[in-house]
């Protein structure tokens, strides 16, 4: 897949899940199984837009991709759980330490 047809895929995603408040029907929706399809190589992408769209769904597809759970890695309080901003933070800074977000 070419990158601009990545980013319009994740912008599709954003636009299909916009109402929905159920993680699993967010999970559900056609854009984001061919998202979770790419696997690691969707990485880089889905951080870079998480960057500049904060929602649930970005850290949920991200710790369905790559099997981390950020508590037990040390980037996220479990008190924290259900802040967005925290979890989004949490996602970008192990994407940084792990080599997927260069600056």
């Amino acid at each position: 897949m070419k990158i601009n047809e990545y980013k319009k895929l994740l912008n599709q995603a954003d636009v299909e899940t916009g109402c929905i408040s159920s993680c699993h029907q967010m999970m559900a929706m056609p854009s984001i199984k061919k998202i979770l399809e790419t696997g690691e190589i969707g990485i880089p992408f889905i951080l870079q837009h998480y960057k500049e769209k904060r929602s649930i769904l970005w850290g949920l597809a991200l710790a369905i991709i790559t099997d981390i759970n950020l508590i037990d890695e040390g980037y996220f309080k479990k008190q924290d759980q259900g802040k967005v901003d925290k979890l989004q933070k949490a996602w970008l800074k192990w994407g940084k330490d792990n080599g997927y977000i260069l600056r």
